[in-house]
């Protein structure tokens, strides 16, 4: 009985184990982003919702209209009422993949961390962490880890005012 005992403590200690270290071993840029949705006045008639996008330890801005992560795409809204819906949103459950165009991206372009281009045309050869981001007229493909860099580069000023926008070219996969 002690034997036994023993024996489901061990396989229970090692199987744990193996699981955590693997947790830690799955993590990469792909990963690192969470969205979150807060309620705000719970309970109230002004209760709403905020949509938050973040990557790694830092949140995304209202920067940009549409944000296209891991397949998933996430629109910016500006709340009117408190009872609205603010933040980034995520359009649907369906999965927005860009079309591969044949020009691929060259060295310049990976040390600089983006390249414009609408989502019809991703460069072969763009790493798969590389997020898509729509502004009104500006259209780039877009690694993480240089988003201030990019915001910086473009003068990219928080939006305001109302914003109800959805891009009719994201290819969806059912």
């Amino acid at each position: 009985m002690r034997y036994a005992l023993i024996c489901i403590i061990f396989i229970s200690l090692l199987f744990f184990t193996c699981v955590s270290v693997k947790d830690n071993s799955d993590k990469n840029k792909q990963t690192n982003w969470k969205y979150k949705i807060e309620i705000t006045a719970e309970g109230t008639r002004s209760e709403g919702e905020v949509g938050h996008l973040s990557y790694g330890a830092k949140e995304i801005g209202p920067v940009f209209n549409i944000i296209v992560v891991n397949k998933a795409a996430y629109e910016f809204l500006i709340r009117e009422n408190a009872w609205d819906f603010g933040g980034y949103k995520k359009i649907s459950d369906r999965s927005y993949t860009p079309v591969l165009c044949d020009t691929k991206i060259d060295d310049v372009e990976l040390t600089q961390g983006w390249y414009l281009s609408s989502n019809t045309c991703k460069k072969q050869g763009t790493p798969a962490e590389w997020i898509w981001i729509k502004r009104k007229d500006l259209e780039a493909f877009l690694n993480p880890d240089k988003i201030s860099i990019f915001i910086k580069h473009y003068k990219l000023n928080p939006m305001t005012g109302r914003l109800m926008f959805q891009d009719e070219n994201l290819k969806t996969e059912n």
